[in-house]
């Protein structure tokens, strides 16, 4: 189940963000929508409470004419924005790392993802992140919500 919405996700992100039309689906705990004119957004959180408290969530985000993103969202403070971080992404047992870079006190964004860990996350069946920046919690994402546990590095 988790691996069809990934994949249609990103199918739509790829499509949707060609289309000024605005767009909106529900698919459990995510949510795909257009996000302006020019991007589509898969969050994991609906997008009321997103809005109100973007805290523990994470978005893949595509703008117009880009590949997709990954962003993640955790709690103030807990980042100096600008700040070098690694993303190590575990899907069906391979753990792939990617660079970062804070964009504010809670929140961290990937650049392109690579074609090898959006084919994982089309056929894997969960997945889980570790955020590793200097200064900052340990923080574990599951696929389907907030974290399990932190610890300080």
């Amino acid at each position: 189940m988790l691996s069809r919405l990934l994949a249609s996700s990103l199918l739509i992100l790829a499509a949707g963000s060609a289309s000024a039309a605005p767009f909106y689906q529900q698919h459990g705990h995510w949510t795909v929508m257009a996000a302006g004119p020019a991007a589509c957004l898969a969050i994991n959180r609906p997008p009321e409470e997103f809005n109100a408290a973007p805290f523990n969530s994470l978005s893949i985000r595509q703008r117009r004419g880009a590949l997709p993103v990954l962003q993640i969202f955790v709690w103030p403070d807990l980042f100096k924005p600008g700040e070098a971080a690694t993303l190590a992404i575990t899907i069906g047992g391979t753990r792939i790392d990617l660079p970062a870079r804070t964009f504010d006190s809670y929140g961290l964004e990937t650049g392109a993802l690579p074609a090898e860990l959006i084919a994982r996350l089309r056929d894997g069946r969960s997945a889980e992140v570790v955020i590793c920046a200097a200064d900052a919690a340990v923080r574990h994402f599951s696929a389907g919500g907030g974290p399990r546990r932190a610890r300080r590095l």
